[in-house]
């Protein structure tokens, strides 16, 4: 199976007029930094893998593009809830996304709901125990105390707000903080990225 690698997407992009704030020199990402047209509506952001860095073990890009690949809606599921799980930090924040919720059932209309494995590891675990405490489903979990920690944290984010932007204010330094040594290299040698970073975050 041959994949485009993203020197070949970049080449491909700028041959046809887009342009990205910044080039990355040492810091590998899921994603080449956004790429823009003035003459076009949208964005675009190619990825080289579905999770950050750290996660690609529990979902393999060359798994979900090979030819022997026979289980689409499996995959389907695990990107779903992956995606928001891990992209956009749901496990993090313990919080949740009505869009994942409808793209699940509408996954599991293929697939069956008794068919899926609420335990395959912490991110579909605590995505079903917290439709669990929404009432859109019903499954039986285990829970161990790390489980019960997520419990209490969604349900008190929930009744005080005050507990809510505090609980969201230490996710968003966890979030934010460098993403490895390289993250900090690129930082320092990189002008165009440094310029992007503090403009990001002061305005």
């Amino acid at each position: 199976m041959y994949c485009v690698t993203p020197f070949e997407t970049k080449k491909l992009l700028v041959k046809s007029n887009y342009r990205s704030e910044f080039d990355l020199i040492k810091w590998e990402t899921k994603h080449l930094p956004r790429f823009l047209n003035p003459k076009k509506i949208f964005a675009i952001e190619p990825h080289s893998h579905i999770l950050r860095t750290l996660n690609n073990k529990y979902l393999s890009t060359e798994k979900i593009l090979s030819k022997s690949n026979t289980d689409k809606f499996g995959f389907l599921l695990d990107i779903c809830i992956m995606n928001y799980q891990v992209n956009d930090y749901g496990l993090l924040k313990a919080t949740f996304s009505y869009k994942t919720i409808y793209d699940f059932f509408k996954i599991t209309k293929k697939t069956g709901l008794e068919k899926i494995n609420i335990n395959k590891n912490k991110y579909y675990k605590r995505f079903f125990i917290t439709t669990n405490i929404l009432g859109v489903t019903d499954y039986e979990i285990k829970l161990n105390i790390f489980d019960k920690l997520h419990i209490y944290r969604f349900k008190l984010k929930r009744r005080l707000r005050k507990y809510y932007y505090l609980d969201n204010l230490l996710c968003n330094i966890l979030k934010n903080r460098p993403k490895g040594i390289t993250q900090i290299i690129e930082f320092i040698r990189n002008n165009q990225y440094r310029k992007y970073i503090l403009k990001r975050n002061i305005c």
